[in-house]
């Protein structure tokens, strides 16, 4: 692939993984309101996740970002699951 695409592609991630991240945080500010008790720690590393949307792109290795933003994506989307499913069981 062309340089140009895979940091189209990692752009394309990094919106993904924010978009998904801010998701995540209003399902989980609905449990609060809700009084839900959650069972399930969290999956994910907030940390990583903010270091990664901080992190400028790096054009000499596009590969290694474009994984390891592909398994944060992953991570969250599993975390917005089960935090959905939640939400659902107690309403």
């Amino acid at each position: 692939k062309s340089k140009f695409s895979l940091q189209s592609r990692l752009t394309e991630l990094r919106v993904a993984l924010k978009n998904s991240y801010d998701q995540n945080q209003k399902l989980r500010q609905q449990l609060n309101a809700s009084q839900i008790v959650v069972t399930q720690e969290s999956t994910f590393n907030e940390e990583l996740v903010t270091k990664l949307l901080d992190q400028s792109v790096d054009t000499t290795n596009e590969a290694k970002p474009l994984v390891n933003l592909q398994a944060c994506v992953d991570s969250l989307k599993q975390e917005m699951e089960l935090l959905q499913k939640q939400i659902q069981d107690n309403n």
